[in-house]
């Protein structure tokens, strides 16, 4: 008997052995499945804002469209303005030159009305 209940004994042992086995894949194999959800309901989530974010870029391109064409009106005014400056710069100097000078312009143009 001493035999027998050995191997009773072993066999007892690896049959506690196997349900500890089993209960520990069965727990690992429930921590995986949930796991396997999380990652899905975070795949939704990153989804989901992934499509907010092409939204928001598609609706930014007009924006960027708008700011480029207002960028090249800008280049174009202020080559414009630049030279509408220099040509006002001119008429301030010459409009200065002129009341700075008008005492003497005037006795010019009395000397030549005088003279015809």
């Amino acid at each position: 008997m001493d035999g027998l209940g050995l191997i009773m004994k072993q066999l007892e042992m690896m049959s506690d052995r196997l349900d500890t086995i089993a209960s520990e894949g069965s727990r690992r194999g429930r921590d995986l499945h949930d796991k396997l959800n999380q990652q899905g309901r975070d795949l939704a989530v990153l989804t989901h804002r992934l499509g907010s974010l092409e939204d928001s870029v598609n609706g930014q391109a007009v924006t960027l469209n708008e700011y480029q064409d207002f960028k090249k009106k800008a280049e174009g005014a202020g080559w414009l303005g630049q030279k509408l400056l220099r040509f006002g710069w001119v008429i301030l100097a010459v409009a200065g030159w002129v009341y700075g000078s008008w005492t003497n312009i005037v006795s010019m143009l009395k000397w030549l009305v005088g003279r015809v």
